[in-house]
């Protein structure tokens, strides 16, 4: 187990680009134990909330895209909003299995 001396040694060679991130990290570390995580419905509860809400403000010819990577596969999926309140999506998926070494 380290000492605190040791990482306080090596908290000093940080890069001084890493110490906001380093000071985020050791200040979450200070309830312990560490609160549990939110549960992943309510998350995704929260996600789809705040998607909606972002879609309100959309004006005509706004375009929204969106990634993802699950497992071997990249996710693309765009969103056009026409007018009138027209909405036009497209998604394309990319497997990186069939596609290696071609």
């Amino acid at each position: 187990m380290p000492t605190r001396h040791e990482l306080h040694a090596l908290v000093d060679t940080l890069p001084d680009e890493a110490m906001e991130a380093a000071h985020r990290i050791l200040s979450r570390l200070q309830a312990w134990p560490s609160p549990p995580a939110p549960d992943v419905h309510e998350m995704r509860k929260r996600v789809e909330l705040r998607r909606r809400e972002m879609r309100r403000g959309q004006k005509p010819g706004t375009i929204v895209e969106r990634i993802r990577i699950e497992g071997p596969r990249l996710f693309y999926k765009h969103e056009v909003l026409g007018p009138g309140g027209t909405r036009e999506e497209r998604e394309v998926i990319f497997d990186f299995e069939e596609s290696h070494g071609q």
